[in-house]
């Protein structure tokens, strides 16, 4: 996989690298369960969680539903290249039930797990691209990010997290669950 021009190294090489930023959501089914299946999941691939935030509630962001979205942000340390991460994060939305449609509509969801960031890492492939780049527009992202790491530094945009909350011009109504 080529990143920035060059081959990826596995994440293994250095172990702040290890540390990946992850959001959960969805708003089609028991959300906080699927979440929980989720995180029971990673830590059967040997991944280590090492935080989580509350459970946030917000509004559908870029499409209409009905339907409340919860979004928890986790932080995991995982022995594998980000190829190998989205792989398994594929598999494990899957695995709950996720249906991904051929539309690029956003839609309701069961669930959804976005890599955020990984380390300070910046990747920019056909598959995969971190940080995720509509992070700094989507509050419904960063307030659970900032409860686990506010002062992580966006490496394209040089901010904390925090910095990024407060400059965020989505005024979506975001609050704990």
């Amino acid at each position: 996989m080529q990143i920035n021009g060059k081959k990826e190294s596995n994440l293994k090489n250095n172990s702040s690298e290890n540390c990946a930023f992850l959001l959960l959501g969805g708003n089609a089914s028991d959300t906080v369960d699927q979440f929980e299946k989720a995180i029971k999941k990673f830590e059967g691939l040997g991944w280590e969680v090492v935080k989580k935030s509350a459970i946030y509630l917000s509004p559908s962001w870029g499409y209409a539903s009905e339907n409340v979205y919860k979004n928890q942000a986790i932080e995991v340390n995982a022995q594998l290249s980000a190829e190998e991460l989205l792989t398994a994060i594929l598999d494990i939305e899957r695995q709950l039930g996720r249906v991904r449609g051929n539309s690029v509509d956003y839609q309701d969801r069961s669930i959804d797990i976005d890599i955020l960031l990984v380390g300070n890492r910046i990747i920019d492939t056909d598959i995969l691209k971190v940080p995720h780049p509509r992070l700094p527009d989507r509050r419904f992202a960063l307030m659970p990010l900032a409860e686990i790491a506010a002062k992580q530094v966006h490496p394209i945009l040089e901010k904390t997290i925090q910095e990024l909350l407060l400059a965020c011009k989505d005024l979506s109504k975001v609050a704990k669950g």
